[in-house]
């Protein structure tokens, strides 16, 4: 690179690059950090909303089976056993329930439908709950009537005022899917109910809730779930409202989560960090573009000014080195006497380039001229 243009264009160039680089990749630093913040918060009110809408609904379902408990139909002696049953599966399919039971405090059983069935409930945990009073809502279980997974509905039977009794309804195992189903956020956004355990109570794909999927015991043997299973034991099962981040088949899941209450399930709300990062994607690919235009740009303007630079540079260059070969005459240049118009330094040394040409050339003259004096006096 001899040239001092060519440097400057590359040097100036290059700056442009680094400058712009480094502006880009703070701010897609900044960006990105951004979009994941607002990512967990969303997830964060996600997960709140719908924990609270969970709450509600299980809150009406035990103001209904409180409300039915205390109709005269439970506890009606003068009732038969089959108009008692009509009544109930017709409610029971009204209000989309499975079935309903009736418990003496005993734990002892009876289904409230055609087939009268009988079995033994005093080892469940929602039983021994109602017994004592209070309304329960149990967590996934496998029924032992159906086999299946249900959620029930177990409340007091009061006679008189005194307790007699547990009712107690069955839902679907699936019902809660439902809930986790409507749970929509972006492309990859969806939305999961888990117990205490580590199984789902509630996910959009049902399988998971019907076979009693365990996220912790799957970890044991299956690596896909290590990261999850961890978060799950160290954060979400704290009880507390928080935000995390685990490796699911291939791809980072951004979480927020929250504990549901009066229930034993927790909300989890999660997008792919992929999708919540992917307008990064698209504000790199405008500021390569942006580089690009800059880097342009600024080769252009670095062209004209190294242009302004260079060219007096060479021009005195040029006469330097005429002088150098002893060639000190005067010559009328237009681009000269404009370049030493000018007030900067390329003015002065211009200036001071002809200064010393002058002198010089008067010198060599009046040295000329006084050799010719002499060898004239020396010839008389």
């Amino acid at each position: 690179m001899k040239s001092i243009k060519t440097r400057l264009i590359l040097v100036f160039t290059t700056i442009v690059i680094i400058v712009t680089a480094f502006l880009g990749i703070v701010a897609i630093t900044i960006v990105s950090r951004d979009l994941i913040a607002s990512a967990e918060e969303n997830m964060i009110t996600l997960a709140m909303s719908k924990s609270e809408l969970v709450t509600a609904k299980m809150d009406e379902e035990l103001s209904y089976m409180m409300g039915l408990a205390q109709n005269p139909m439970i506890l009606d002696q003068t009732l038969t056993d089959q108009e008692r049953a009509v009544f109930m599966e017709t409610e029971a399919a009204r209000a989309g329930y499975q079935g309903y039971v009736l418990v003496d405090l005993s734990g002892n059983a009876k289904t409230l439908d055609s087939k009268g069935e009988t079995l033994d409930v005093s080892d469940r945990d929602y039983f021994q709950k109602a017994a004592q009073g209070t309304p329960t809502v149990s967590d996934i279980i496998i029924s032992k009537l159906t086999g299946k997974p249900v959620l029930i509905i177990a409340v007091p039977v009061f006679d008189k005022g005194t307790q007699v009794g547990v009712l107690y309804g069955r839902i679907s195992g699936e019902s809660l899917s439902e809930i986790a189903a409507s749970v929509k956020y972006g492309e990859t956004g969806y939305g999961y109910m888990i117990n205490a355990e580590g199984m789902f109570a509630g996910h959009p794909d049902t399988s998971l809730v019907l076979e009693q999927f365990n996220v912790i015991e799957e970890a044991k043997t299956d690596p896909e779930y290590v990261d999850l299973a961890n978060l799950f034991v160290n954060e979400i099962t704290k009880g507390n409202t928080g935000t995390g981040l685990y490796l699911f088949r291939g791809s980072n899941r951004i979480v927020g989560f929250t504990p549901i209450a009066n229930t034993p399930w927790f909300m989890v709300t999660g997008i792919q960090e992929s999708e919540v990062l992917g307008h990064v994607a698209e504000i790199r690919n405008i500021l390569i573009l942006l580089i690009v235009v800059s880097s342009v740009f600024g080769v252009i303007v670095t062209y004209f000014v190294s242009s302004s630079i260079a060219k007096p540079i060479v021009l005195v260059t040029n006469i330097i080195s005429k002088q150098a070969d002893l060639d000190f005459e005067l010559e009328e240049n237009n681009t000269l006497l404009h370049y030493q118009k000018r007030q900067d330094e390329i003015g002065k040394m211009v200036h001071a380039i002809q200064t010393m040409q002058s002198n010089v050339r008067d010198f060599i003259i009046g040295t000329s001229d006084s050799a010719q004096q002499v060898a004239a006096a020396a010839q008389e």
